[in-house]
């Protein structure tokens, strides 16, 4: 019968590293997209802030979803410098915070739910990774 249930620390291990993929893969793909789409694609896409911006920031904006992505899978899986997850978590959450701001601004109250459900996932890896289930370096 006990064998029936799982440790806390284990279900919240697996939940973390499925948020964790989760995000990473999410992230990975919307940063190469927005990498390699041209700014009018994009906002034919329904990307509208992109009109608001300098050409430069969803670029910019690509290349911090693909390194934030790829942060919170690789050295949290590789241990080496596990504690990069935790940064790259932080650092999408500002990214993430920004969406918020931008969509806020331009008055289009329909895209902010999903930034901050990913907000909060973002928030429960940093949590998770960084005081509840550390992962310690090789």
């Amino acid at each position: 019968m006990a064998d029936q249930f799982q440790p806390n620390s284990q279900v919240l291990n697996v939940s973390l590293w499925s948020v964790q993929c989760f995000l990473g893969i999410s992230f990975f793909m919307i940063g190469v997209t927005n990498i390699f789409t041209s700014n009018e694609d994009l906002i034919g896409s329904g990307f509208t802030y992109i009109a608001h911006v300098p050409a430069f920031v969803p670029k910019f904006a690509g290349i911090s979803e693909v390194l934030g992505g790829i942060g919170l899978i690789l050295p949290a899986a590789t241990r080496i410098q596990p504690q990069l997850t935790v940064w790259a978590a932080t650092g999408l959450m500002l990214v993430v915070v920004i969406a918020i701001i931008m969509y806020s601004w331009l008055g289009e109250w329909a895209n902010i739910p999903s930034p901050i459900v990913t907000g909060g996932l973002l928030a429960f890896v940093i949590w998770g990774r960084n005081s509840k289930l550390p992962i310690s370096s090789r």
